[in-house]
């Protein structure tokens, strides 16, 4: 999903010409010598995976020390200024140190810069097994690039900004910015009108509003091709670890990583983490005591006849469904209600019929116009499924007490019936929404506690999809993300930012201004359900029925967040470099996947992959 106001993205990569792990810049013929030189502030910064300091001395082409730091990272993440001569070489000798001072990883690279206006340096950090932790950037320049708010429908406009180490900023001309944008349909963009916002270069493009999924664009800005910014994605041939998107159950999480396996952690006893374990977790004095549980990430069963990898997944209540590369959906956890696509009767002998470890294909009928549906997006509510297919069409599966799956009748698989073309769904408890392409979202299932509108009858008109964008006058503008709860819902548009309704809310409560780029609803029953979004980056979470907060971390690169229910609630996010982070009141299942059982309320980095 676009994300339509994003600010301070996090310079995630330097390219061009001169990014190797030895930069050169020609210049005079006989430098003066290392502790000659004059010495001026250089950017560094990057990610490294479970370090909590990194250890740099720079060092003369003799080995001789010439100066050095102990930074400390925050959840992974360096921000810093480090001294280096101009006009001469020098080695940079770089250690990332665990919590205990171990050494976890360490690099060398040797550098030339003769000014401090031009060149980069990216340095990768291995462990003693060769396997890469992260990265360390190394620059004359920090480059911000923003989003400019305008009044135009699809028309969007960003400033690429840059400062000095020291935090000036400096000023940029059109011609030695260069912008790289990939989105589809995307024909041509063009430099910003003259006397834009502040020093930095603009670029604004129009994004064609059309009935089609829309993905987020990829913007790459580079400063004379040397010093480059990527907004979210990393360049062409750079290989990508960890994970792109998280989902949490209740007490359980699975991910999808980027070479599109899916792992999962936490309870065990329906069989939610698809896989046989032999771990216990729980506490021993309350009831049910010790129970099957994971407490680190694992990769799930890899049924007969499934390519193995995913593209997209979601956790329900005690079920998860995933999507594979050929557009099936297939299916894990409990089965109580048929959620997984298939029914279980009392004559059924199978043990696996009410919970399998082994995800199953559903089987699902096409519509009159898609015979044979590839889905896109999936959804995995508390007793039932929802799929979206790539021709906008929404399928459900699983209990259907309340028309919860667009038609009434059984639990079996079946096209929802609606005319209107979506692209995202939310199944939740005995309701579903969706997002239509025209950017309005409709609502169909149980109204008891005024999850679909108050005031209305709690079913009956809701048992096929209606439009009930005109009956929330709060939620202002195209609609572009929908998230059901318990009993309640939750959904951000254009020109409101993210309003929720339901039980015991009076009409449409605003939670939040921002438009976010993804939106999450816990499986807490009452009248404390908990919403998380991302917007511009950064994570914000509170309940439905008052204003969000930031979550507490530095860390302005989230692309991906979840809530967890029962115990207290558990949360998970994902960065844009791949690294996973998951906090809160309990852990007793390991459902915060760091390997224990130990809580923690502030973002903590998620084992594996």
């Amino acid at each position: 999903m676009f994300r339509f106001i994003q600010r301070h993205l996090h310079m995630v990569l330097l390219c061009g010409a001169l990014c190797t792990a030895q930069t050169t810049i020609a210049g005079p013929a006989k430098p003066p010598s290392a502790r000659e030189a004059e010495f001026r502030g250089f950017v560094i910064h990057g990610e490294i995976a479970g370090a909590t300091q990194l250890d740099v001395l720079v060092l003369d082409t003799r080995g001789e020390p010439l100066d050095g730091a102990l930074y400390d990272l925050k959840e992974g993440i360096l921000e810093g200024v480090l001294p280096l001569p101009l006009g001469v070489e020098a080695a940079i000798q770089l250690k990332a140190l665990g919590r205990e001072g171990q050494v976890l990883a360490e690099a060398k690279a040797v550098v030339r810069f003769n000014d401090s206006r031009h060149g980069s340096n990216i340095v990768t950090l291995e462990s003693g097994n060769r396997l890469p932790l992260g990265a360390v950037v190394i620059s004359p320049l920090g480059l911000r690039l923003d989003a400019v708010e305008t009044n135009e429908t699809g028309l969007l406009r960003y400033e690429l900004r840059a400062f000095e180490a020291e935090g000036r900023e400096v000023e940029l001309a059109p011609d030695e910015v260069s912008w790289n944008i990939q989105y589809p349909d995307l024909t041509e963009f063009k430099s910003c009108p003259a006397g834009g916002p502040g020093l930095g270069a603009c670029v604004e493009f129009r994004v064609p509003m059309q009935e089609k999924l829309i993905t987020e664009p990829q913007l790459n800005a580079c400063i004379n091709d040397i010093i480059c910014l990527v907004n979210t994605q990393p360049p062409p041939g750079q290989p990508v670890n960890g994970y792109k998107a998280i989902s949490a159950g209740v007490n359980f999480t699975c991910a999808l990583t980027h070479d599109q396996r899916v792992l999962c952690w936490g309870i065990n006893t329906g069989k939610q983490l698809a896989r046989v374990s032999g771990e216990t977790c729980g506490i021993p004095s309350y009831p049910g005591g010790l129970v099957p549980c994971g407490t680190s990430p694992q990769e799930i069963i890899c049924p007969r006849g499934s390519s193995c990898r995913y593209t997209a997944l979601d956790a329900g209540f005690s079920h998860t469904c995933a999507i594979d590369t050929a557009g099936a959906v297939w299916c894990w956890g409990a089965n109580s209600s048929s959620q997984l696509g298939f029914q279980c009767t009392a004559e059924d002998r199978d043990p696996n019929c009410g919970a399998t470890a082994t995800p199953r294909r559903v089987s699902i009928p096409g519509a009159p116009d898609d015979r044979s549906p590839r889905f896109v997006q999936v959804s995995a509510g508390h007793w039932h499924s929802c799929a979206v297919s790539e021709k906008g069409n929404v399928y459900c599966w699983g209990s259907n007490a309340a028309s919860q799956l667009g038609s009434p009748g059984l639990s079996e698989p079946r096209f929802a019936g609606s005319p209107n073309k979506y692209k995202q769904v939310s199944a939740g408890n005995r309701h579903t929404c969706a997002v239509t392409t025209a950017g309005t979202l409709d609502c169909w299932g149980d109204n008891q506690d005024s999850q679909i509108h108050s005031g209305l009858p709690s079913q009956g008109d809701f048992s096929t999809p209606k439009d009930v964008s005109a009956l929330h006058p709060g939620l202002a503008g195209r609609v572009s993300l929908v998230a059901a709860g318990e009993l309640r819902t939750c959904a951000s548009a254009d020109g409101s930012g993210v309003v929720c309704w339901g039980n015991s809310i009076a009409g449409d409560h605003p939670v939040s201004s921002a438009v976010a780029s993804d939106l999450e609803l816990g499986f807490i029953a009452g009248t404390d359900e908990d919403v998380c979004t991302v917007a511009g980056g950064r994570m914000w979470c509170g309940w439905t029925e008052t204003s969000l907060v930031p979550v507490p971390t530095r860390a302005q690169n989230f692309i991906d967040i979840t809530v967890g229910g029962e115990n207290g609630g558990h949360y998970c996010a994902v960065m844009t470099g791949g690294a996973a982070r998951c906090w809160g009141v309990y852990n007793t299942y390991g459902q915060l996947g760091d390997g224990t059982t130990a809580a923690h309320i502030f973002p903590g980095r998620v084992s594996g992959p």
